[in-house]
């Protein structure tokens, strides 16, 4: 009888013991695998109990010489900067834009960079109302390229809708271009004759090899992000802010613009008009744009119909349509498909609030020099003009900024205060 009463005191104990250990075990797989900060938490993450904007860049200035948050930072109210130590951002600050609570994350350049950082943000997902991804990239010098292999190497493309550096791409959409498997001889089959087309034996619709690469999932919330800033783009007070911008452009685009198109037509022997007065940057919509990201920077005739083919499939898969190389450009970044694969996982859950998000990239640069004709059917690239990467980056970032700052303020103005309390203009740079 004391043999059997001890033996069930220590199943007893024992079970216990096997109960408090399986219940440890899963808070630890919990705390290690599935952090949730409690609400708390974020309130202090975010400085705020109520639902946020939430604005990230890539450069905190460390290539480009000029940060890409370096304007609306600068509008950034209340602000307060998280200890380095605290977040997985480059820079994360807390403020008021208009009197709307934001956050502005400096991500670090890169797509691991970006989807680290958004990770730590979605966290505390159920304070973010929304995601816009602002910053600088490189684009086709004109829709359909100055080349398209092999349709026009015997003789360049006509003048198409050319791009203008500060143009800005509002979408939600992007993908991978290294998603690919391609041979080529140092460049390309044919190097070094520019117009020709790389072999590809895969391309990003090929997810064996590199899993997801195209991102272009449409849905009504991502979409409608989009849809709010290119209305801002339309309004009069867009129009306004970025007139303020001509002066810039004058003196640090005009002249770069100007003789890159005089050397195109010199090298193509086709003529390319002068561009009418600068009153703004043109704005390409979903519809005509996706984010390429690269792990690397990339330049090249060759390589920018890889892209813009790349672009075409993920608009196609997007929204419908036959788009093809010649129809679009490229808008080449780094971290867009990061922030894309970070937010699409976490949107993808159950029972969790959807985030949408859109990203907003500004022309700083073109994706290869202009081409010049070197025998039948055989181009080179000249190495003229000189880019000026500080003032054309810089440029960019201004027209970005006015884009992200004029949806703040419409905001601003849609809850009733007076245009003199939403109005803004882009401070001076040291």
């Amino acid at each position: 009888m004391f043999l059997r009463v001890l033996c069930i005191l220590l199943l007893g104990v024992l079970g216990a013991k096997a109960s408090f250990f399986n219940k440890t075990q899963a808070a630890i797989e919990e705390a290690i695998y599935l952090p949730k900060p409690i609400p708390a938490q974020c309130a202090a993450r975010f400085n705020s109990v109520k639902p946020i904007s939430v604005l990230m860049v890539a450069d905190n200035g460390t290539f480009s010489g000029t940060s890409e948050a370096v304007f609306v930072l600068d509008l950034l109210q209340s602000q307060n900067q998280a200890p380095a130590a605290s977040t997985p951002c480059q820079d994360l600050y807390t403020g008021t834009l208009f009197g709307e609570k934001v956050v502005l994350a400096i991500s670090g350049i890169g797509p691991e960079a970006a989807a680290l950082c958004t990770t730590y943000i979605t966290a505390c997902a159920e304070l973010v109302k929304d995601f816009i991804y602002f910053g600088t990239s490189g684009w086709s010098a004109q829709t359909g390229g100055i080349l398209n292999a092999p349709s026009s190497c015997a003789a360049a493309n006509g003048p198409t809708t050319r791009t203008r550096l500060g143009d800005v791409a509002i979408t939600p959409y992007s993908v991978n271009w290294q998603c690919k498997l391609a041979s080529w001889t140092e460049q390309c089959t044919g190097f070094p004759n520019v117009c020709t087309y790389p072999i590809e034996e895969a391309g990003p619709i090929v997810t064996s090899l590199y899993g997801q690469c195209i991102f272009s999932q449409k849905t009504s919330a991502n979409t409608a992000l989009s849809d709010e800033l290119l209305a801002a783009t339309r309004s009069s007070q867009f129009a306004a802010n970025a007139l303020l911008l001509q002066p810039s452009f004058n003196a640090t685009i005009l002249p770069y613009e100007t003789e890159y198109f005089a050397t195109t037509t010199a090298g193509t022997g086709v003529a390319y008009p002068p561009f009418p007065a600068y009153t703004g940057p043109a704005i390409l919509d979903y519809t005509q744009a996706a984010e390429l990201d690269a792990q690397f920077f990339f330049s090249g005739t060759p390589w920018e119909m890889v892209g813009r083919n790349y672009t075409a499939q993920t608009l196609n898969l997007a929204n419908g349509g036959n788009l093809t190389q010649y129809d679009v450009k490229i808008v080449n970044a780094e971290e867009g498909v990061g922030v894309s694969a970070a937010l699409d996982l976490y949107n993808s859950l159950e029972g969790v609030p959807e985030i949408k998000y859109t990203f907003v990239r500004g022309a700083s640069d073109y994706s290869y020099q202009p081409p010049y004709k070197t025998g039948p059917g055989t181009w080179a690239e000249s190495a003229t003009p000189a880019a000026n990467f500080d003032t054309q980056y810089t440029f960019a970032i201004q027209t970005i900024s006015t884009v992200v700052l004029t949806t703040f303020q419409l905001r601003c103005l849609a809850v009733g205060n007076s245009a003199s309390a939403c109005a803004y203009t882009l401070p001076a740079l040291p």
